[in-house]
């Protein structure tokens, strides 16, 4: 879910390691971007995950 448009584009695997191979420059800066997201997205989930397991700890100290 977006607050705003967006665009997006899907690309297989494979294709995608081949843009990169093929194109280091344009493979590096969608690499760059597609690991800023994806870092972003996985300490939100830790975060979640973390405060999951905090608060069912919480309850059977209860």
């Amino acid at each position: 879910m977006s607050e705003t448009e967006i665009e997006t584009i899907r690309i297989r695997g494979s294709h995608l390691l081949a843009l990169v191979r093929d194109h280091p420059e344009t493979g590096k800066i969608i690499m760059d971007r597609l690991a800023n997201v994806v870092s972003s997205r996985w300490k939100n989930a830790r975060t979640q995950v973390q405060a999951l397991l905090n608060s069912t700890n919480q309850d059977k100290r209860e």
